[in-house]
């Protein structure tokens, strides 16, 4: 009988870790699947990290280029918001023009034009 047990028991074990590791593979491909330009999947799982969500530092260069220092911290206190509001999709406006901000990258905008 003290057999019987140890076997029931060690079938149990294998099942959660079956169990276990289903749902972390579906986890996974989840967020994958949001990150995958082609794929259908539009809103961000719950546990996709906020992180993703940040521009980075690159990105921040790049957009403040050519701005003067007054306009350049308005734009970071307008990205700063919008981080910790936790937006996906947001605006950073300066004086002639705005940029569109989609999961912390540059997705468009409008300004004047260079000659």
């Amino acid at each position: 009988m003290n057999v019987d047990i140890q076997l029931i028991i060690a079938a149990i074990i294998a099942i959660l870790g079956y169990i276990l590791a289903y749902l972390k593979d579906k986890e996974i491909t989840n967020v994958q699947d949001f990150f995958d330009p082609i794929s259908p999947v539009v809103e961000p799982p719950k546990n996709t990290p906020k992180r993703s969500y940040n521009m980075s530092e690159g990105v921040k260069t790049f957009l403040l280029a050519g701005h003067g220092p007054l306009e350049q911290v308005d734009m970071m206190r307008q990205i700063d918001e919008a981080e910790a509001a936790g937006k996906i999709d947001y605006q950073v406006r300066y004086t002639n023009g705005f940029y569109l901000i989609s999961y912390g990258q540059i997705a468009g905008g409008a300004g004047p034009g260079k000659n």
